[in-house]
């Protein structure tokens, strides 16, 4: 029996149990920091009795008893009422409590030490940031059109949060492969996993939850794509007639980012599929929103969903503005393997009739150079202004993501300079200039991002006019970079009036 009292005192629990002439336990809840709502006895039964699957293997050999404690604020423990020990406590002498975490080893000595000092383990299990990403699946079969064929299984994915987001909507437009993802339900073909196990039928699905991922990457910010039920990557277990088969949903951005890999240069042949699926899945660069080449884009996009590829028919601009977008896509998404075999391969000319040449990457690299390097200049002038004002998370996101930028262009305009392709003499100092500009760019940004990390940027007037820290730097080893840093500005500073004064 189990008995939970509050009073102005500190919250106990009474357990007694009727297999004993007498045998209670009482706890003092003080080591719990919230108020106590709420207890349910779990088990009666300890050690290797306790039900599997309740606890893990670490942890269910060492609770004799357990008591679920509720909270305030959702917070939830888990108590071993020590069963196994003949001890008792009473209102004088209670128990009081050991908590422990998913993460505490040693625990037969641990606890044996703890009852000795008339402590009892206390597990908390509160999680206050879960995995719950508040999606359902469904799975169902379909018939086809034609009786004679197989029928069709299909799995969806339907987000809450997304439809509240889009306001409810009592339907939903299905659209082609390729076409704009539905913002809170998406629908994945099982046909691959029916063709994999033919002639079995599907049994079951059982989707692993703790394998549902949202799609990460380094552009900031994120387009809404990365937030819808598509982008989802999961894997799943089907139950057929005769086995299992075990199959990886990649999610709309993986599969386009994969697919483009997979092909790999030969992509840029006829690079319009390509783009409609990173266009779908909000993959393209956010400066080209807006500009005449995103028009161009979607204009392609259309025609392609319109017709098949071998019908499908652009002109040189279009393909060239294609081409540039696929560079930028992998790029901005860390596929440094595809660019530079994309360079190795067309230095070889082999792909030069369709105007895949060094030439291409060599334009679209610097182009991409002078866009990163304006978008700099615009976003560190907080750093230079005097305001000493802190940058936000995202501005810091941002910076983050060039200087990641900058790093794969360094390799890209590199392995340019490694290929043996016929070029002037001019024409090789000209690529080894621009090599050596974007190294220094990019070693320049890394300082920044340095200083910005030791707080040395942004400056502050107040801080150099004074030349004291002041208490807004506590930390010692900041404090002695601000004053060497202040030491030498002034050198620095008083050189430069020198100069001034010069005439």
């Amino acid at each position: 029996m189990l008995y939970f009292f509050s009073e102005d005192v500190p919250t106990s629990l009474l357990l007694y149990q009727m297999g004993y002439s007498r045998k209670e336990t009482l706890l003092d809840s003080r080591e719990v920091l919230y108020k106590v709502t709420s207890v349910e006895p779990i088990t009666n039964v300890g050690g290797i009795m306790t039900p599997k699957g309740f606890l893990s293997e670490q942890l269910y050999k060492f609770f004799f008893g357990i008591v679920a404690v509720g909270t305030v604020g959702g917070h939830t423990y888990l108590v071993d009422m020590a069963t196994d020990h003949e001890e008792e406590s009473d209102e004088v002498n209670l128990n009081h409590l050991e908590v422990i975490t998913m993460e505490t080893r040693d625990l037969a000595s641990k606890r044996e030490n703890a009852l000795h000092r008339g402590k009892l383990f206390c597990l908390d299990i509160t999680v206050l940031h879960g995995p719950d990403l508040s999606v359902a699946v469904f799975v169902w079969e379909s018939a086809t059109v034609d009786p004679m064929s197989r029928s069709q299984c299909s799995l969806a994915v339907f987000d809450i949060n997304r439809w509240y987001h889009a306001q409810m909507p009592v339907v939903f437009r299905l659209q082609e492969d390729l076409g704009e993802p539905c913002p809170f339900f998406s629908i994945f073909s099982l046909e691959d996993v029916m063709e994999t196990a033919s002639p079995d039928v599907m049994l079951d699905l059982f989707l692993d939850p703790l394998s549902i991922s949202r799609f990460v990457s380094n552009v900031t910010p994120a387009p809404d794509q990365f937030y819808f039920p598509s982008a989802l990557s999961f894997s799943t277990a089907c139950l057929m007639e005769t086995g299992l088969v075990h199959c990886k949903f990649l999610g709309l951005q993986k599969k386009a980012l994969s697919d483009l890999c997979k092909q790999g240069p030969s992509a840029m042949l006829s690079p319009h599929q390509h783009v409609g699926a990173c266009l779908a899945a909000g993959l393209l660069p956010r400066n080209m929103e807006g500009s005449a080449n995103m028009a161009v884009l979607h204009r392609v996009y259309s025609q392609g969903r319109a017709s098949s590829a071998a019908q499908h028919k652009t002109d040189k601009g279009d393909q060239t503005a294609q081409r540039e977008t696929l560079l930028s896509v992998a790029l901005d998404h860390n596929l440094v393997g595809f660019l530079t075999s994309c360079i190795t391969q067309w230095a070889e000319g082999e792909y030069a009739h369709a105007g895949c040449t060094l030439r291409t990457v060599l334009d679209w690299a610097w182009n991409k150079v002078a866009s990163i390097k304006f978008s700099l200049d615009k976003t560190c002038v907080p750093l230079y202004d005097g305001s000493g004002s802190i940058l936000d998370q995202q501005t810091l996101q941002l910076l983050d993501h060039h200087a990641l930028q900058l790093n794969h262009m360094v390799t890209v305009f590199h392995t340019l300079a490694l290929q043996p392709a016929p070029t002037t003499e001019q024409g090789l100092k000209d690529l080894e200039t621009k090599l050596t500009v974007v190294t220094l760019i990019s070693q320049h940004l890394q300082v920044v991002m340095w200083f910005i990390r030791n707080k040395l940027l942004p400056e502050c007037v107040a801080i150099f006019l004074h030349g004291n820290v002041g208490p807004s730097v506590d930390r010692e080893p900041e404090r002695h970079l601000m004053e060497s840093w202040l030491r030498v500005t002034e050198h620095l500073t008083g050189k430069m009036a020198l100069w001034f004064k010069d005439p």
